[in-house]
């Protein structure tokens, strides 16, 4: 494989002969930090680089595995373009209890730094990504159908997430 460059742009199989479009944004310390453009496409359709538009997104960037996207999801670079405006996003995380679901204390990522909100996640975060890194298939699967972990979800609304107990067998 190649080696990515921030910058990269790559074609994202999708269900329906359709296809979606990222870009390689920042090596974050985490991972590749992609954003997906707006603009989906048929797969047999010739995409021109110069009329993407890299500031209208799905969703804010996200940090993912490109080298297992290229290797097992089949992404493909099909261009570079240079990143001429990108702002590291605010992240959130959270130390939780595994056994209670609940938040215990609230971090807000940017970059190199972090700096700790509280036992609450204040409402103004609440629209922040979960500093995560996405699988390949389960961003696939939020291009198609604009899904999100549901545990990090309720975290971030309601500081808890519901614990789900195993049924005996």
């Amino acid at each position: 494989m190649a080696r990515c460059k921030v910058g990269d742009i790559y074609c994202i199989p999708l269900s329906n002969n359709r296809c979606a479009i990222c870009q390689y944004v920042y090596d974050d310390r985490t991972g590749p930090m992609i954003r997906v453009l707006k603009q989906i496409f048929r797969k047999d359709q010739e995409i021109n680089l110069n009329d993407l538009n890299p500031e209208e997104l799905l969703f804010p960037p996200i940090i993912t595995g490109l080298g297992a996207a290229i290797n097992k999801m089949g992404w493909k670079r099909i261009g570079f373009l240079p990143i001429e405006s990108f702002e590291y996003p605010c992240f959130v995380t959270a130390y939780y209890d595994f056994l209670s679901g609940k938040a215990r204390r609230w971090f807000l990522w940017k970059e190199n730094h972090e700096v700790e909100l509280g036992n609450e996640l204040p409402r103004k975060y609440i629209d922040c990504e979960y500093m995560m890194v996405w699988s390949p298939q389960d961003v696939v699967k939020r291009i198609e159908t604009g899904w999100y972990f549901p545990k990090y979800k309720e975290m971030m609304e309601k500081n808890y997430f519901t614990i789900q107990k195993k049924e005996d067998d």
